[in-house]
C-alpha cells in the first residue's frame, strides 16, 4: 500500500537575484508546457509546484517584514527522506535544483554541491503544512498511470468495434 506525503520549502532568495530567478521559472514553466518534462518522468510525484514571491512585487504594508521567498510544495508517494535524496542527486534532479536554489540564500557554493550538502540545505527550509490534500488516497503514481492506461486501452478497444447487432 502507498502512502502519499508532503513536503513544502519556503527559501529566503539572495538580494539581487530576483528577476533571473523569476526569469528561469518562467522558462521552466514554458519548456513544461511545451512538454520537455523528462526529469520528472521516472519519479514518483503526484503534484510539484514552485512559487516565488517577490519582494519587489508586494504591497507596501508587508515590504519591511517580508524578503523574496522561493516555495516548494509537493505530494509524492513514499517517505520525505528518499524525496529529498531524489531531489538532491545530480543523477535524478540534483542539477535542476541547482539552477533554481543557487539564487537562494547560504545554497552551497558549486564546488561543494553533492546529495548530501543539497539534502541538508533543503531539509532546512522545510515547514509543517497544517492540512493537505491526497487527491488519490493509497494509489502510487505507478498505480495510477497504469490504471488509466487500462482505461485508454478499453475504450479504444470499445471504440474500435462495431458494436450494432451484437
Amino acid at each position: 500500500m502507498s502512502y502519499q506525503n508532503e513536503i513544502t520549502l519556503v527559501t529566503p532568495v539572495k538580494q539581487g537575484d530576483e528577476d533571473i530567478l523569476s526569469a528561469l521559472l518562467l522558462q521552466i514553466k514554458l519548456d513544461m508546457e511545451a512538454g520537455k518534462k523528462e526529469q520528472f518522468e521516472n519519479l514518483d510525484i503526484h503534484f510539484a509546484r514552485w512559487i516565488f514571491v517577490n519582494k519587489q512585487e508586494v504591497d507596501e504594508d508587508f515590504e519591511n517584514v517580508l524578503s523574496s521567498r522561493l516555495i516548494f510544495s509537493s505530494i509524492f508517494d513514499g517517505v520525505d527522506e528518499d524525496h529529498l535524496i531524489a531531489l538532491s542527486d545530480s543523477n535524478v534532479l540534483g542539477t535542476f535544483i541547482d539552477q533554481m536554489y543557487e539564487h537562494c540564500v547560504d545554497y552551497p557554493p558549486l564546488q561543494e554541491r553533492n546529495t548530501e550538502k543539497r539534502k541538508k540545505y533543503l531539509k532546512r527550509w522545510i515547514v509543517q503544512p497544517a492540512a493537505f490534500y491526497a487527491g488519490a488516497p493509497q494509489r502510487s503514481v505507478h498505480r495510477i498511470t497504469k490504471e488509466n492506461e487500462l482505461r485508454v486501452f478499453i475504450r479504444n478497444f470499445l471504440n474500435a468495434e462495431n458494436w450494432k447487432n451484437k
